[in-house]
């Protein structure tokens, strides 16, 4: 799930996080993913 993290805190959109994840063997929903990244509270670094 740290992927999906990273893919999230890098601007992609829930939509394409989730289909990045698939071609990787990863099966997440659209919510589980917004979840963990509000759980773990990060916020992308500016610049």
């Amino acid at each position: 799930m740290k992927l999906g993290i990273q893919l999230q805190l890098a601007g992609l959109s829930l939509s394409n996080t989730v289909s990045i994840l698939e071609e990787v063997g990863v099966e997440r929903s659209r919510k589980a993913i917004h979840n963990r990244v509000q759980k773990a509270d990060l916020q992308p670094e500016e610049g």
